[in-house]
């Protein structure tokens, strides 16, 4: 299945065949060979988004690993950060994130959490 995601990379990179068009690319760019999705993040990015889709995932997969380094030290933070951390190590064997509401939601969660973070704001309470 990964061959085919990079096979739609290779025949749309820069913008790959459109968000949600997976299957319909693989019937039109790989003659149907494809009968699933893949099941991982970023190869779906990269067939779905091209290389646009595949910097962004990559991003968001280096903030979260950044923002588990810098909360090693205090336990809360640490906790939000591990669900994120497991948020991702589950997108790279299934669609949770990309393809269901509930992950759709874990995902804008986490993309908070790294634009609050770069934005300064402290989560603490006071």
């Amino acid at each position: 299945m990964a061959e085919g995601a990079w096979e739609l990379f290779r025949a749309q990179p820069a913008l790959g065949v459109g968000l949600g068009n997976y299957m319909q690319g693989a019937v039109e760019h790989l003659s149907g060979r494809v009968k699933a999705p893949v099941h991982n993040l970023m190869a779906m990015a990269l067939g779905e988004l091209g290389l646009m889709g595949g910097v962004l995932v990559v991003g968001l997969y280096a903030r979260v690993i950044w923002l588990a380094w810098r909360a090693r030290a205090d336990p809360a933070a640490a906790v939000g950060v591990a669900l994120a951390l497991g948020l991702l190590v589950a997108n790279a064997f299934d669609l949770y994130a990309w393809g269901l509401a509930p992950g759709r939601l874990l995902l804008g969660l986490l993309c908070g959490l790294c634009a609050s973070d770069a934005a300064g704001v402290d989560s603490k309470p006071t």
